[in-house]
């Protein structure tokens, strides 16, 4: 009987060996650790295809980026030593600018599928690309990148760059399959996700384009599999004739499909990696390794008062965490701006008394840049009210809104702004939850106007802050975050935080 395996990942960030940068211990995270299972599930009737996000996440790679850019980076270095077949570019691929990706394009050995993306007018493949497999059996290929990237993306890294309708593209592309090929089966490989529950048609999230797998498979015929990525989330489904996967981010988990064309199934699994890794993966990266961990414990200056540790999240956003207050401090001090906005990561560390970078990229994983807006106090209202909509309040208690953490955690989405004073009323409806806001002790006008520092990607309207995007800039700071709060520290050494409870959450 002919069968086909298609094993995939997706958004490894980075992620190649099996420690977390936070502790140096055993987690469970890095391709190593899929390498085995790779390894096993893989015949001669296999293809190994990857859904993007590469280049950005781990500590490795942005010491690689700031230290060894000129040389072949870790992860496609990795990438090449399990002779991927195809992969598909995500939307942090993208966040080094064009220069890197192209480097990143001529790196690959696997076949780029990434067709409604185009570097200054060439597409970097063809609507579809068809697989032989050794059994004969056919496979037509297509692969996108969410189109909603510029919504996030710093504009000088899209100079040249277009990304075309996800939906219309995937459209048109399977219509030409279906006029010009004999195929056995159609797989999409989707840097993007789910926008509503495949089981009830229900939206899942604001319908902003950002993530379209679910129309895709409800008004598309034709497609056998789409592999998706982008919100970090670990699931098998069917959308009407479609099955659909996602594999958790940082090398956690290996999708793998077998399609029998003969007697038209499609069958899925997610596998999660063990306590087993490659340990000659491991030894390739050895060396550039030690230099990321000597680089992470350089110790940077120390707190005047105790640590700055995160020991519960929820309450860290509840009641604003004093490195909140830390982090805006470093935006006012860089920037001189009358209002901070900073936000708590998905699961961050917070800072040890003796501060090091491991404090720094545990805290602040994201490659952002720091700009400041002008703002009207209207467009201030408008942007506590997005960001009051992470709470709820339910059996008598304030709590987290189901949007922020279901399907996908969002908890970065949630600003706490420093320089003001305001209330959060979590009971209340939605756009009428924020009152008492005050600067310096008056009450915020409409027609007020403020400067206000925040990173590149809330800037751009990320996380659908859209009424901050048309605002004036009034700077633009073109350095990474995490090297402006290392510049802080070394400035400072001694680092006393005057923390500030500006914020109310209540009822």
């Amino acid at each position: 009987m002919k069968k086909i395996k298609i094993l995939a990942t997706t958004d490894l960030h980075g992620y190649i060996t099996p420690f977390n940068y936070s502790d140096r211990k055993m987690g469970p995270v890095g391709l190593s650790k899929l390498g085995p299972i790779i390894k096993r599930e893989r015949n001669e009737n296999t293809i190994l295809v990857d859904a993007g996000d590469n280049l950005q996440g781990s500590p490795l790679m942005y010491f690689h980026q700031n230290n060894h850019g000129e040389k072949i980076t870790p992860i496609v270095e990795a990438m090449n030593a399990y002779h991927y077949d195809y992969y598909a570019i995500g939307n942090h691929d993208l966040n080094f600018g064009q220069d890197q990706l192209r480097t990143h394009l001529s790196q690959m050995n696997a076949t780029c599928l990434t067709g409604n993306l185009s570097l200054d007018g060439k597409a970097l493949s063809p609507k579809y690309r068809i697989h032989t497999f050794n059994n004969g059996i056919k496979v037509a290929l297509i692969g996108v990148l969410t189109d909603y990237i510029h919504h996030w993306e710093k504009p000088e890294n899209l100079v040249g760059i277009e990304v075309k309708d996800v939906f219309e593209f995937v459209k048109d592309a399977v219509k030409s399959v279906k006029e010009n090929e004999t195929v056995d089966a159609v797989v999409v490989v989707y840097h993007g996700g789910l926008e509503k529950d495949w089981n009830t048609g229900e939206e899942t999230e604001d319908l902003t384009g950002e993530n379209v797998g679910y129309k895709i498979c409800d008004e598309i015929e034709g497609i056998d599999l789409l592999i998706t990525g982008h919100q970090h989330r670990s699931f098998v489904c069917k959308i009407k004739n479609t099955v659909v996967t996602q594999t958790m981010c940082n090398g956690r988990e290996l999708a793998c499909i077998e399609i029998d064309p003969i007697n038209k199934s499609v069958e899925a699994k997610i596998i999660a990696g063990t306590d087993e890794y490659d340990h000659e993966l491991v030894d390739m990266f050895k060396e550039e390794e030690e230099e990321t961990q000597n680089w992470l414990d350089t110790p940077l200056g120390c707190f005047k008062d105790g640590d700055c540790l995160v020991r519960d999240q929820f309450e860290g956003r509840l009641h604003k965490h004093p490195a909140i207050t830390f982090l805006n401090d470093v935006q006012f001090w860089k920037t001189k701006a009358q209002l901070s906005s900073q936000a708590l990561f998905n699961d961050v560390a917070g800072f040890a008394h003796d501060i090091t970078m491991r404090d720094l990229v545990s805290t602040y994983m994201f490659p952002n840049t720091l700009v400041v807006k002008e703002v009207t106090g209207k467009v201030l209202k408008e942007f506590l009210e997005k960001c009051a909509e992470y709470f709820d309040y339910k059996e008598g208690q304030i709590c987290v809104n189901k949007r922020f953490y279901d399907p996908k955690p969002m908890h970065y989405n949630y600003d706490m702004v420093d320089g003001i004073d305001y209330t959060i009323h979590a009971s209340y409806p939605i756009g009428q939850r924020v009152s008492d806001i005050t600067y310096q002790g008056k009450p915020v006008q409409d027609d007020d106007l403020f400067s206000l520092a925040l990173s590149n990607y809330r800037a751009a309207g990320g996380g659908d802050f859209d009424m901050i995007r048309p605002c004036k800039v009034l700077q633009d700071i073109q350095e990474d975050v995490v090297d402006i709060i290392r510049d802080y520290i070394l400035e400072k050494k001694v680092v006393e935080i005057n923390h500030r409870e500006n914020i109310k959450v209540v009822k």
